[in-house]
């Protein structure tokens, strides 16, 4: 039945989940905070040396030679074992400690995770409902596994928690399920684009987002172009300070006329926030659920000041979530910055941790009416420094002119590592499920 949700019946989020990496808790020798950061310190070195030997040994360069070389000649359960006692001696203290105390280690574990995400992509599903895991680093690197492991005509709805849309066309008009595109916005058309039959894009936003909540047809057409095909549904209201209604661009403009209906990809595209939410019949059975950790809290180019005040271009209207702190670890020597930024550290957290809980609420009110995702993509969209099979450079739209060099850098790095491994593991309590590793 479609409704609201009532957010005060559930509480799923489980702190204990966020304690370890996949596998179990180690028994940790030392609390020592010199010694963790040694003993981390040793563990990511060797992590990076056998990437970095592995890379070289390919030749500096084809990367699919090189993932296959990881899938066939590494024993991934064993290096995930390792990241694993890494993570369980960082999170012996509380996560704002850990932080401050280790946030060098934090970033180091996220690059040489994605080392492995191709590998995992391939080798790690959850076994009960044969759900497919799927990690990326930029959301456009998404598209090809939709592809390939959705080869019907039919697309199933797909559930997509972003602060950002990625409607943008492809800087190449063309799809190719063996390469991924360069435009880190393309993410949504690319894939609606080679599916006959779809059952509807539902773009759902952080709360603190100002966009009104609408609904609309869109049709793709062969250049991947967005088409409007209707005029705007409104089903939540949002005003600006001088009274004008706030509206995401794909639903600021105006319905296309003189169009070839028969030629377009037509697709049912709503924007809501999570509370809004009214689609639930909508949804098939086996969905995808398409997530962004930006979702939960992102850096972006304008606030919702500059969106209530009229202040901002409507091409770079990448919106930054309202939970987000101003964190500068060096500064945390002086003892009243350290207590300032542990308080900052800590609100940022709380904030997650009930986005986190609201989001569960919500899968949970799906699974309730049998329905299960088969496919969970996690994309960090968080900067990669040292990983050598990926980065967070690519293409995208700036104030209009696509194909601009950009960086992908919206979820601070300081969670990219405990936000993708605490999600998918209150998901996978959720589900009561397990990991298959292949």
């Amino acid at each position: 039945m479609n409704k609201f949700i009532n957010f005060n019946e559930y509480e799923h989020y489980n702190k204990k989940l966020e304690q370890k990496f996949m596998f179990d808790n180690i028994d940790c020798v030392t609390k020592n905070v010199y010694k963790i950061n040694e003993l981390c310190r040793e563990i990511c070195v060797r992590l990076r040396g056998k990437e970095y030997l592995l890379y070289s040994s390919n030749n500096f360069e084809n990367r699919t030679k090189i993932v296959q070389n990881i899938i066939e000649n590494t024993d991934l359960k064993e290096e995930l074992n390792i990241i694993n006692t890494c993570y369980c001696y960082l999170m012996q203290f509380s996560l704002p400690e850990s932080l401050i105390l280790f946030h060098p280690i934090f970033y180091e574990l996220h690059d040489r995770l994605v080392f492995y995400y191709r590998a995992m992509n391939e080798k790690i599903y959850f076994k009960k409902y044969d759900m497919k895991i799927i990690n990326v680093n930029k959301h456009n690197h998404c598209v090809n596994y939709v592809l390939k492991n959705f080869k019907t005509s039919e697309l199933p709805s797909v559930l997509f928690f972003d602060s950002h849309s990625d409607t943008n066309t492809p800087v190449k008009s063309t799809v190719n399920s063996n390469n991924d595109s360069t435009d880190i916005g393309s993410v949504n058309i690319p894939i609606f684009s080679e599916y006959k039959k779809n059952n509807g894009l539902f773009w759902i936003v952080p709360e603190s987002h100002c966009w009104s909540h609408t609904k609309r047809t869109i049709g793709i057409d062969k250049n991947l172009e967005m088409i409007y095909l209707n005029d705007v549904e409104i089903i939540k209201e949002k005003l600006d300070n001088y009274n004008n209604i706030i509206l995401y661009s794909d639903f600021k403009k105006k319905k296309d006329k003189n169009i070839n209906i028969n030629e377009l990809i037509k697709v049912e595209y709503s924007l809501t926030d999570i509370n809004s939410f009214k689609f639930f019949n909508n949804i098939t059975n086996n969905y995808i659920l398409n997530i962004d950790l930006d979702y939960f809290i992102s850096y972006g180019c304008i606030d919702s000041q500059d969106i209530l005040n009229n202040n901002f271009e409507e091409d770079n209207d990448d919106q930054t979530t309202s939970n987000i702190e101003e964190i500068d670890f060096a500064a945390t020597k002086n003892i009243l910055i350290k207590s300032k930024i542990s308080n900052k550290l800590n609100n940022e957290i709380k904030s997650i941790r009930k986005h986190i809980d609201k989001f569960l609420i919500f899968i949970n009110k799906l699974k309730d009416e049998g329905k299960i995702p088969k496919m969970i993509i996690l994309c960090d969209s968080s900067r990669v420094n040292f990983s050598l099979i990926d980065s967070c450079m690519g293409s995208g739209d700036f104030l209009g002119n696509k194909g601009h060099t950009m960086t992908n850098e919206f979820l601070p790095k300081r969670y990219a590592f405990w936000l993708r491994n605490t999600l998918i593991e209150q998901i996978k309590v959720l589900f009561n499920e397990e990991y298959e590793i292949l």
